[in-house]
């Protein structure tokens, strides 16, 4: 019983045997490929690493061999046989795994040591010939990629897009006259509504001319018109400009801005000094007290341009 009970334990150990080799070859594999990498820096050699890794796997096959001696004389044989030769097959194959790894492992140490200057100049142009292929291939497909989205871009129909809005034309520029035209009657419209008496307006209106450079305009055929209002008037420059029958201010070029010289607004100024024809208003007949220069009358020179426009008020 107790022959038998050994050989059980004989058979498990031959059994797990293989498993104990492959692990030890794989340390010394390791080991070797660690070796070959700190080749340069002065660690352990190759075959130290095989030296240690065959003399474990010879200490292991020893103990089984005392055991196996011990055996000889079982009554068994058939299970001792078994466990023998699955020891025996595991042991060589073992052994062979071991060799071929440190064969390889010793030709690629030889052949990193025995490569020359020249040999590694070599590898590294193929290397960076390989890269450069790649890079152009590379280019080439970006090519094709970009070359196909432009043939499905002209492929695709074409987007009906809203018409832009119409913007207003841009109004006319105002010309430097016009715009002086249009302050002098505001001025003259201020100066109206101004009520002052005695020195006070006389001073007011010796002020109002000469900020305005204003010259005197009058009717010189009024008695003409008071015959026969069908009558074109004429008119001519008086130095009185107090005196005057319109108020008229240099714009340049020729061109004078023109405004009743008078407070009230009657018949006989409409029919005979020419209001009716140099200014559109609102009059009615009578007399009325207020006006307001909607658009003062453009002269060149002496010459009627453009009628002004007033507002009248009783």
């Amino acid at each position: 019983m107790a022959e038998r009970k050994s050989a059980k334990r004989l058979l498990t150990s031959l059994t797990v045997l293989p498993v104990y080799l492959t692990a030890g070859i794989a340390d010394a594999a390791e080991k070797l490929g660690e070796e070959d990498s700190a080749m340069a820096e002065g660690s352990k050699s190759a075959g130290g690493a095989a030296e240690e890794s065959v003399e474990s796997l010879r200490q292991q096959v020893d103990a089984l061999a005392g055991e196996i001696g011990q055996l000889r004389g079982a009554q068994d044989d058939t299970l001792l046989y078994v466990a023998l030769g699955i020891g025996i097959v595991g042991i060589l194959l073992a052994i062979i795994a071991l060799v071929v790894a440190l064969g390889k492992a010793d030709k690629k140490a030889q052949k990193r040591v025995k490569e020359t200057p020249q040999k590694q100049s070599a590898r590294i142009d193929q290397q960076e010939a390989a890269l450069s292929n790649l890079e152009k291939r590379l280019e080439q497909a970006e090519a094709r990629i970009a070359q196909q989205g432009r043939q499905v871009e002209a492929t695709r129909p074409a987007v009906q897009t809203a018409p832009m809005p119409r913007t207003a034309p841009a109004a006319p520029a105002v010309p430097s006259w016009e715009t002086r035209a249009r302050t002098f009657a505001a001025a003259y419209n201020q100066f109206l509504q101004t009520k002052v008496s005695g020195m006070g307006a006389r001073n007011l209106k010796e002020r109002f001319l000469q900020e305005h450079q204003i010259v005197g305009f009058s009717c010189v055929n009024y008695a003409d018109r008071m015959s026969n209002p069908d009558i074109q008037p004429l008119f001519q420059i008086n130095e009185n400009q107090k005196e005057a029958h319109y108020w008229a201010c240099p714009l340049g070029g020729n061109l004078y801005a023109v405004v009743p010289n008078s407070r009230e607004y009657e018949m006989q100024k409409h029919t005979t000094v020419g209001y009716g024809e140099v200014f559109r208003s609102n009059y009615a007949g009578g007399v009325y007290h207020s006006i307001k220069v909607i658009h003062p009358a453009i002269f060149r020179e002496l010459v009627l341009q453009r009628p002004g426009q007033l507002q009248l008020g009783k």
